[in-house]
């Protein structure tokens, strides 16, 4: 079914005709008001006042009232035609409705298994960006193969980058091909060693450790004081200090 023809909808009605006459109230709501025109309250009218301004609100409310009662009584076959027909319409979306997600369903799982095949099928790699446009169905095989392809022409291309420079500072490449593959800009990795080059170049290596000059103990007979400055391991130092006692050397720590 391409097409549903609706049938004829038959509506009956004559516009609606009021008559009305508010000449009398007309009268009334005028008398009122020019009576009450430039009235200045003084404080011995408040009172009074209060009385006076809320029964002009009441009939205010009254014949406020009355109109709403009067439309809605009007409007009330109105109100029924247009709500019949909201609901017609709106049985009809919801039936649209529950057909087009079974259509995008099917759509979804189509493309799903499109994407599958492009991941087994055209030598994807992780490193690669997937575009969702390719699961369009307008989208060719032959297309998304030649993207991919350039997709990996460029990835070679920043590979030899990147170890140009790794070479040029004397940097390990494992790291810097990491973050390439990581799928990171290939000029945020060339900032990266330059980086790490001037980091290393600033690093300054400890010093290397003093040898201990050794003492024979035994080649002296008489006993001297010694002040020894000892850059050694925690490990060294305790065979150190265990040798002294051996020996019978005393010392301590300052």
């Amino acid at each position: 079914m391409n097409e549903i023809t609706l049938r004829d909808l038959q509506v009956s009605y004559d516009l609606p005709k009021i008559t009305f006459d508010v000449t009398p109230l007309q009268e009334q709501v005028d008398s009122i008001t020019k009576q009450f025109k430039g009235w200045v309250v003084i404080e011995q009218d408040i009172a009074g006042a209060k009385d006076i301004s809320a029964a002009l609100n009441n009939t205010a409310k009254a014949i406020n009232d009355k109109r709403i009662a009067i439309v809605k009584e009007i409007k009330a076959p109105i109100d029924e035609f247009e709500n019949k027909l909201k609901s017609l319409t709106q049985q009809l979306k919801d039936t649209a409705q529950g057909i087009k997600t079974q259509i995008d369903t099917f759509i979804e799982a189509e493309k799903e298994h499109k994407r599958q095949i492009i991941l087994t099928d055209m030598g994807w790699a992780d490193y690669m960006t997937f575009d969702e446009k390719w699961l369009n169905k307008g989208t060719q095989r032959k297309d998304i193969e030649k993207e991919i392809e350039a997709q990996k022409m460029i990835f070679q291309a920043n590979v030899q980058v990147v170890l140009a420079k790794c070479e040029t500072y004397g940097l390990d490449t494992a790291k810097y091909l990491l973050k390439l593959a990581q799928k990171t800009d290939v000029q945020t990795v060339v900032e990266l060693i330059k980086n790490d080059y001037e980091v290393k170049k600033a690093y300054v290596a400890p010093a290397a450790e003093t040898p201990i000059e050794k003492v024979d103990v035994k080649a002296v007979d008489d006993e001297f004081n010694f002040v020894l400055e000892i850059v050694t391991t925690p490990e060294k130092l305790n065979q150190i200090k265990k040798y002294l006692s051996d020996q019978s050397v005393k010392f301590k720590e300052l």
